[in-house]
């Protein structure tokens, strides 16, 4: 394709697939929106999740997970994209952590948050009480992977 000038234009595409026996519209987001999302002990909070949406992506960083040190993700390789919009509904917490996990039709854990933003696996977010605020979460794929859950607790300051 050339431009105007007559320079040429490059354009690159890129088709990402999941895994095999894995499609998006296959994989559950637990909680849905419309309802609270628990901290990690599976205690509500009162973080009210407004909406998500999983996108499958290809990665354009590299991450070095901590919890999974083997399980190094370079630039390209597909990932998981979960974002959507949260209420803050905490009278005086206005941080926010979050993440997710990815699980199998067993439960057991295949997949997890590979951004590290203040906190290792998680990412932390500033919203005033009664406020909205949008998020993105990225993760790992995996062949088996049949629900995302995803979790969140709220702070007065910055978690440590």
């Amino acid at each position: 394709m050339f431009n105007k000038t007559g320079t040429l234009i490059l354009i690159l595409i890129t088709l990402v697939t999941l895994p095999m026996g894995c499609t998006i519209n296959e994989i559950e987001v637990l909680p849905t929106a419309g309802n609270y999302l628990c901290d990690m002990h599976d205690e509500p909070t009162e973080v009210f999740l407004i909406n998500v949406q999983v996108e499958q992506s290809i990665s354009y960083e590299e991450y070095f997970p901590a919890w999974y040190p083997g399980d190094k993700v370079d630039v390209g390789e597909s990932i998981l994209v979960v974002s959507g919009t949260i209420r803050n509904e905490h009278t005086e917490n206005t941080y926010i952590s979050m993440f997710a996990n990815g699980y199998d039709g067993e439960g057991e854990q295949v997949a997890w948050t590979l951004d590290s933003a203040h906190i290792s696996g998680q990412i932390l977010l500033i919203i005033e009480n009664g406020e909205t605020g949008e998020f993105t979460i990225h993760l790992n794929t995996a062949e088996n992977i049949e629900t995302i859950r995803i979790f969140a607790d709220s702070y007065v300051e910055p978690p440590p």
